[in-house]
């Protein structure tokens, strides 16, 4: 098969896995802000001690979990009949303090009994602000992929204890964004679904088709192939980031395989 038409087709897998991952992504309800909601009794769960996280809300509400066990978050929802809602959170993000008012009235609206909410990602180091859009617009290639990850949960007191634990009530929960500003540590492997690796893969191939395509005389092809990841993915980038996109791929590759071998 000649090297041009083997280009067409990895840029056609690619541009459909990322607008698919677009769609998904942008298919997202927001949630709307309402500082003044009134809202029911609520115990925020957070999996170790962090100042920002108690600085978002009232202090009163917030429960830590030293161990991160499930069965102890269970253990401390059994102790607190007076709470309708449980918030989980993850300790190392921040949130605005209209979130919690804002997410509640949300839930009573939709009258929804769980809501898991997708943070608004904020990168602050330069290897963030390169690998962090890559990586979202993988994840999104799956639709399925983002429940298990989602990294605040609002769920009924009386539902979760029904299900059993945070990873039982992931699979029925409704997703939202955004009002929340996570400043992730470091980079999770790719635990994705196949149209994620598969994307991953197609992703990976450019710079050796890039390579090809040079070497068997198509300059000017070349010149359009080599502008793919930073077009395509300048959705996710909406930035002068975007011209990293290349580099963010086989970085992103790079630290998801090094992750699994030192896991």
């Amino acid at each position: 098969m000649p090297i041009l038409t083997v280009a067409i087709a990895v840029a056609i897998g690619i541009l459909l896995l990322l607008r698919k991952a677009r769609f998904h992504y942008e298919r997202l309800p927001k949630i709307p802000y309402a500082s003044g909601a009134q809202f029911g009794e609520v115990a925020i769960i957070v999996p170790e001690r962090n100042e920002r996280v108690l600085q978002s809300f009232p202090e009163d509400m917030v429960v830590l979990v030293d161990d991160h066990s499930e069965d102890r978050a269970a253990e401390i929802a059994r102790r607190t009949p007076e709470a309708e809602w449980l918030l989980f959170v993850d300790a190392r993000t921040q949130y605005a303090r209209v979130f919690l008012p804002s997410l509640m009235q949300y839930a009573v609206d939709e009258n929804l009994e769980t809501v898991g909410v997708l943070l608004r990602q904020e990168a602050t180091t330069l290897s963030e602000k390169i690998l962090l859009p890559y990586g979202l617009a993988l994840r999104f290639t799956g639709e399925k992929a983002l429940p298990a990850n989602a990294p605040c949960l609002l769920v009924k007191r009386q539902v979760y204890l029904q299900m059993g634990t945070a990873s039982g009530v992931r699979a029925r929960m409704t997703r939202a964004e955004d009002m929340g500003s996570i400043r992730p540590h470091g980079f999770e492997p790719i635990r994705f679904s196949l149209p994620s690796v598969l994307a991953a893969l197609l992703l990976a191939s450019w710079l050796p088709m890039l390579a090809l395509l040079i070497l068997s005389g198509y300059t000017r092809q070349a010149m359009i192939f080599g502008l793919l990841p930073s077009v395509i993915l300048f959705p996710w980038y909406r930035g002068p980031a975007t011209l990293f996109a290349p580099l963010a791929i086989y970085l992103y590759l790079w630290n998801a395989l090094r992750t699994r071998t030192s896991a």
